[in-house]
């Protein structure tokens, strides 16, 4: 993770602990939690992690191509499913399922031989459009809901995650001439797909609403945080380049108690 994304899981992490905290210290003042249980349905929007950058090498003109490739990570919508269940007084347990997917356009830019004249690279660059970004996430989460009223209670979960990462990205690159002596022009070639998964965690509040006995909504608030290894072909090789997972997410859910 980059210092911006360490500081920003720090400080919801920070958040939640002192909301725990203080939600425990007044649990005498709290109704009981007297649910069985529940399941949300919910949708948001995630920030995204920092780009994902690799390198890439080969040969071309009896010389060699180098080319900085980005691939941005902005996030995108959020679909979620959780459940939970009361184990002891105010204190539960649960599962939740996360998908976030976002479609955007790699950037290329490299340094390509001349196809006439040694030892006179020429600047070019081109765009991967519509690459798609998905990542897939399972939740385990320790819960604690403080019952505000018998309409309002505002739930506090944290716990690891398992997270996995499918990632569109460029597998070739033509180089050809182009119209001049000095021109040269660079098209994606080949687009594969890299996966990989890894652990993270989560920690999250959500404050919700009961309509009736059975049916409420809720505003979440949550952070999901990890990296995954995405191995390129570069220079030949595969060479593993880190991905942050996750970010902040805010959104809507639909609960049904039990």
């Amino acid at each position: 993770m980059t210092t911006t994304r360490v500081m920003l899981a720090r400080t919801m992490l920070g958040m939640t602990a002192a909301l725990l905290v203080a939600a425990a210290s007044g649990q005498a003042q709290s109704l009981p939690w007297e649910d069985r249980g529940f399941i949300d349905v919910g949708v948001g929007r995630e920030g995204g992690a920092d780009d994902v950058r690799s390198t890439r090498s080969f040969g071309v003109f009896g010389e060699t191509a180098t080319f900085d490739e980005r691939y941005p990570v902005g996030g995108g919508t959020v679909f979620s499913v959780t459940g939970g269940a009361r184990i002891w007084r105010n204190l539960g347990g649960g599962a939740g399922f996360t998908r976030v997917s976002d479609t955007a356009d790699a950037s290329l830019t490299g340094s390509v031989p001349h196809p006439l004249f040694f030892n006179s690279p020429i600047q070019t660059g081109t765009n991967a459009r519509g690459l798609t970004r998905t990542e897939t996430a399972i939740h385990f989460m320790v819960l604690w809901n403080v019952i505000v009223t018998d309409r309002i209670d505002v739930m506090f979960s944290g716990g690891p995650s398992v997270i996995k990462v499918s990632q569109d990205v460029v597998t070739g690159i033509t180089i050809a001439q182009g119209g001049g002596p000095l021109e040269v022009v660079a098209m994606p070639a080949r687009i594969g797909v890299l996966n990989d998964s890894a652990a993270g965690f989560n920690v999250g509040v959500q404050a919700n609403y009961r309509f009736w006995e059975t049916l409420g909504a809720g505003l979440f608030i949550r952070y999901v945080g990890g990296s995954v290894d995405l191995r390129f072909d570069e220079t030949g090789g595969d060479a593993a380049v880190s991905s942050g997972t996750g970010g902040g997410q805010v959104g809507l859910a639909l609960r049904l108690y039990f």
